[in-house]
């Protein structure tokens, strides 16, 4: 039985999201990995978390965050502590920012929210395909992949680790184009989650959380408010000084050459067999190889200094 109620509230939430109020905001409060893109308002903007810092930066009802292999983001909600941590490879959108709560949408991938207690004006919903999970106060996630054997239609698993959640699973028309009206509801409990095809007639029905869900999370749990590490702080500032690639440059070219070199000249006076010519062969041409990648950031970074003829 679908609680009326519920979807009530969701239903005239969803139509208030175009009208957010735009002190209503969300903060980037820890990122990693290689990037991501935020599209605001058309125009796309890719952030490179090797030359800049993304903690700090704001998110507005309506932006679209697109990340990257291996990178996540954490965002806070309107200053709450309420936190949705964007994991690699996903499309994610803010639809609205209410109160404490809001509304967003997963297009593809997976995201992961902790929620603190909220009220009755300030829902917090994730949408997808046609399936939507409220909260009130817990810690969630939602993921949504294609399905492998039919890679028209999309999976969804919402899954709950503390808390409660309330998941809505809306009938698809092709006459409207569209989920038009609630199918099946269910209430996820601890360790309680729901798999479901998209634009498919099945009910929700609810079963353990998956020990593959529960060890991604483990290993990819939340950082902030933690500090990060010492060595990704110090991996960030060498990626962004164009002197510190050079000199690693060189000694990875002469680390290189100096293992090619050995290996010639053993199998050259007959004391090494052709596969350890081979094997240390391979070693120095990667790590040349890996010379040549630091060289070329160097030089991307040095020509990022200066200033063309155009703006001098």
């Amino acid at each position: 039985m679908i609680r009326k109620t519920s979807w009530q509230v969701f239903c005239f939430f969803i139509l208030l999201s175009s009208t957010a109020y735009a002190r209503e905001q969300a903060e980037i409060v820890y990122a990693e990995g290689e990037g991501f893109t935020i599209v605001r308002e058309g125009l796309a903007t890719f952030y490179d978390l090797y030359e800049e810092e993304a903690e700090g930066m704001i998110l507005l009802p309506g932006d679209l965050i697109l990340t990257e292999q291996e990178s996540y983001l954490e965002i806070e909600i309107n200053k709450t502590g309420s936190l949705i941590k964007i994991a690699e490879n996903t499309s994610f959108s803010i639809n609205s920012l209410e109160n404490k709560g809001g509304s967003f949408t997963v297009s593809y991938g997976r995201i992961r929210a902790k929620v603190n207690k909220l009220t009755d004006d300030s829902p917090f919903w994730v949408q997808g395909t046609d399936t939507v999970a409220g909260v009130r106060g817990t810690d969630f996630g939602y993921d949504l992949f294609f399905e492998r054997d039919k890679p028209e239609k999309t999976r969804t698993v919402v899954y709950c680790f503390k808390g409660k959640v309330e998941v809505v699973k809306l009938a698809f028309t092709v006459e409207k184009a569209g989920p038009v009206e609630a199918l099946s509801s269910v209430i996820l409990g601890r360790n309680e989650m729901v798999s479901v095809l998209s634009e498919s007639e099945e009910l929700l029905e609810k079963e353990k959380v998956s020990s593959e869900l529960k060890e991604y999370w483990e290993v990819n749990d939340f950082n902030f408010p933690e500090e990060p590490l010492e060595s990704t702080l110090a991996l960030k500032s060498f990626h962004k000084d164009s002197k510190q690639l050079k000199q690693a440059a060189l000694f990875a070219g002469i680390t290189g050459s100096l293992f090619g070199g050995i290996g010639t000249a053993s199998y050259l006076w007959g004391e090494a067999p052709r596969s350890t010519v081979w094997g240390m062969g391979g070693v120095g041409a990667t790590v040349i190889g890996f010379a040549g990648y630091l060289y070329i950031r160097a030089l991307i970074l040095d020509s990022r200094s200066v200033p063309s003829a155009a703006t001098e």
